[in-house]
């Protein structure tokens, strides 16, 4: 790739305890990317996950030098206020361990109608999940992610939705909490585009 080290290698998609088992046994990938670490080819680790959010911090407890993690915050999850959506929490324990905290899916409206499924070629974007497309729902989805405290908001996949995404980080002054509590509320009913089945 033209490159002489990685930045930030991320362990992805965490989604079985038999997995971050797996991961962090002696012979287990952790130890192949200390490794590169070690020998200069990659400068921080990290892990990604949109399913069991215990598991993102049991990650968290266990790994300790994990200087990252990847997962879904945006109002349709926060609004569902239960333990398989309980983002929020990673976000906390994240920061009590200085832990660097990477928000995915901020601009994810819900999962793609079920019509859509079988025709992604017929989808007006590239993005696995419906975003949301308007410049004002981009700019309130991105304040809400970043005023929960992410270290990073994540782009959205598609390129046609990211010069909207620049923008509203452009704009960013904040959000506050009454605004917050609103834009949740008015996700409540929403369905959640983190997919029910990693949640087992």
């Amino acid at each position: 790739m033209g490159i002489e080290k990685i930045d930030l290698y991320q362990v992805h998609g965490l989604e079985y305890e038999s997995e971050l088992e797996a991961i962090t046994a002696e012979d287990g990938a952790l130890a192949a990317v200390r490794d590169a670490r070690d020998e200069g080819l990659v400068d921080h680790i990290g892990l990604t996950s949109h399913g069991d959010p215990d598991l993102i911090k049991a990650a968290i407890e266990r790994i300790d030098d994990l200087e990252t993690v990847m997962f879904p915050l945006n109002p349709v999850v926060a609004a569902k206020g239960d333990a398989e959506h309980d983002y929020e929490g990673v976000l906390e324990l994240a920061e009590e361990h200085d832990v660097g905290t990477l928000g995915i899916k901020a601009f994810a409206k819900g999962p793609w109608p079920p019509e859509s499924e079988r025709y992604e070629e017929d989808r007006p974007f590239a993005n696995w999940y419906e975003p949301v497309a308007r410049p004002d729902e981009i700019r309130e989805r991105f304040d809400f992610a970043a005023a929960r405290g992410l270290t990073s908001v994540v782009s959205p996949g598609d390129p046609k939705l990211v010069s909207m995404v620049l923008d509203a980080a452009d704009r960013y002054d904040g959000m506050d909490e009454a605004t917050q509590r609103s834009v949740v509320e008015a996700a409540r009913h929403d369905d959640s585009p983190v997919p029910e089945q990693l949640h087992h």
